[in-house]
């Protein structure tokens, strides 16, 4: 069985009803389920997630002077705009990339992306957005999985759950690396997204420790999974491997302990 759904504005898959099943014990701490537009069923996660995102921005932000598309030629539209200001955005950076090169990376005129898009920040806005909510599909998966997984097992997919992504969005590193000078930007932020599912996580993992003991256990989680993030640049590629067996060590130590309350 597969299933597409949206949670909180962030659109997901999962395959087998055992996933759902462990998905739907949790949802109170994550929030209700919704179906996804017909339109952006079976369409890639990172398009789908994106033009999601921009419709729900557009619909509360209108007054901005942005429009959100109103048919599925729009959307179409939309996802082409944001896929050519992300490569603009890594190949130039995002203070040299112009409004007029992601139109003209996109095939369209400057005033549709105008239309859609006020100012390069709203832009920026919309892609950090998109990606944030990818990495909560990625996370939901893991909390759909978590009561599976050995504590070994859950360490090497924490560690390697945000460093994978970085991999496989080069913009979205990017992005985040300017999304401090970027005043209006994301009203809940990457961080606490992650720890918000960081610390369901913790709770199915070591359902006897303390409500007040989660937060900053899962912030300890999350400076763990920064470090495995620093040590993907790390090199010669021997001792980059020995360091991140042995920080995975270290995390299978501390779920243990956090598991090991009564």
């Amino acid at each position: 069985m597969r299933t597409s759904a949206v949670v909180r504005g962030s659109s997901f898959s999962i395959d087998n009803s055992r996933q759902w099943r462990g998905l739907r014990r949790h949802r109170r701490r994550i929030g209700c389920i919704r179906a996804a537009p017909r339109c952006l069923r079976g369409r890639p996660l990172c398009e789908a997630t994106l033009t999601l995102e921009f419709m729900r921005m557009s619909s509360q932000n209108t007054s901005q002077g942005g429009r959100a598309p109103s048919r599925r030629r729009g959307h179409e539209r939309v996802a082409a705009l944001l896929a050519a200001a992300s490569d603009c955005f890594v190949e130039k950076g995002y203070d040299a990339t112009t409004m007029t090169e992601i139109a003209a990376r996109a095939g369209a005129s400057i005033g549709s992306l105008y239309q859609f898009f006020p100012t390069k920040e709203s832009v920026a806005e919309a892609l950090i957005t998109g990606h944030a909510n990818g990495l909560n599909e990625h996370m939901e998966r893991l909390l759909a999985q978590t009561p599976d997984w050995t504590t070994e097992e859950l360490a090497g997919h924490l560690l390697s759950a945000f460093a994978d992504y970085r991999k496989r969005h080069p913009a979205f590193v990017t992005l985040v690396e300017v999304a401090g000078s970027l005043p209006s930007m994301l009203g809940r932020t990457i961080r606490q997204r992650m720890r918000d599912y960081l610390s369901q996580i913790l709770a199915i993992h070591a359902p006897g420790i303390p409500a007040g003991e989660l937060r900053p256990a899962a912030m300890v989680v999350q400076q763990l999974m920064k470090a495995a993030v620093a040590l993907d640049n790390e090199q010669p590629a021997t001792l980059r491997k020995a360091a991140q067996n042995q920080l995975q060590q270290a995390l299978s130590l501390y779920l243990g302990q956090l598991a090991a309350h009564r």
